[in-house]
């Protein structure tokens, strides 16, 4: 075989070897991703993203935009998309081969409009989720970053329950026996204080079937619900509305739950990062679910949150 051939053939041996085994991207990416309505072309505000291989979440704009990181090796990746109004996506991708702005679009979803408004009958009983009690024996902060969720199941079978309200207890600490550092509450030595908050902060509601739950992991792991609101429940924290240390927000109209629920609230905004919501708890609590921006699914945990949800349940 001359040298010539032998060249020829080493040629094709590597050509078949890189076509069988494409060259791994070792450089990690942050990708932009913008997400659009297939109809209008209008930006999806605060569309969830999860890319299944990278592990990596993403929580949208109001225009629809958002950065997601992708490790380094990741060649091919299943970016799992959510959001009311909006049929569930699943968009594969391959992160080497986007160098700007990734251009997704989800189809609207349609809903039967008689279930969108029921009132609820005259003979109703209160009940609260979250938060039930103002004392605490210690003073805690709520700082999460935005996509962060904490949700609790409601309802029961055979009976009809609303959403009516949604409260945020918020201590201000107006008492000077309180003041370290310019009005701040002094945490462990080392680190920084952090006010209670006064930026605005938006919340979304977000309602779910837990009919079809699962559980994994010994029951840690939650996942099967699914979202059912007919369209976004917004409203913003506003420190200016603070009454007896509780921000309140009352729904319009109460609204009508699945018979077994999850009621979620998913923070769209960061907090300033010398800010906190301060509340009174006893550390531990009964099951909360929560979810962080990189979660795929919720996962539960004794903790407290200063969220209060007050339901009006059917009596017969």
């Amino acid at each position: 075989m001359t040298p010539r051939q032998i060249s020829s053939l080493l040629l094709i041996f590597i050509t078949l070897y890189t076509l069988a085994y494409p060259k791994t991207d070792n450089r990690s990416r942050e990708i932009t991703v913008r997400m659009t309505d297939a109809e209008t072309n209008a930006g999806i505000p605060f569309c969830r993203m999860y890319a299944r291989a990278s592990r990596k979440g993403l929580l949208t704009d109001s225009a629809g935009i958002g950065k997601i990181h992708f490790p380094a090796g990741i060649i091919r990746d299943s970016l799992i998309c959510s959001t009311i109004g909006y049929a569930d996506t699943v968009f594969v991708i391959r992160p080497e081969e986007i160098t700007d702005t990734l251009s997704l679009s989800m189809t609207p979803r349609t809903y039967p409009l008689e279930e969108v408004a029921v009132v609820p009958p005259r003979k109703t009983k209160t009940l609260k989720k979250g938060k039930r009690h103002t004392s605490g024996i210690v003073t805690t902060l709520y700082f999460s970053p935005r996509g962060s969720t904490v949700a609790w199941e409601a309802g029961r079978k055979g009976r009809r329950t609303w959403l009516k309200e949604i409260r945020v207890q918020s201590l201000q600490y107006k008492d000077s026996t309180w003041r370290r550092e310019a009005d701040s509450i002094a945490l462990a030595r080392g680190r920084k204080s952090r006010h209670p908050l006064t930026a605005p902060v938006r919340f979304r509601v977000n309602v779910f079937d837990a009919s079809e739950k699962q559980g994994n992991d010994y029951g840690w792991s939650m996942t099967g619900y699914r979202n059912v609101l007919h369209e976004p429940v917004i409203f913003t924290y506003d420190a200016t509305h603070i009454e007896e240390n509780h921000f309140t927000f009352t729904l319009p109209i109460p609204l009508l739950l699945p018979e077994i629920a999850l009621v979620e609230i998913e923070q769209l905004d960061d907090f300033p990062e010398d800010e906190a919501i301060f509340y009174k708890s006893n550390i531990f609590s009964k099951s909360v679910l929560i979810r962080e921006i990189d979660d795929p699914e919720w996962i539960k945990m004794p903790v407290s949150a200063p969220f209060t949800l007050i339901f009006l349940e059917e009596q017969f």
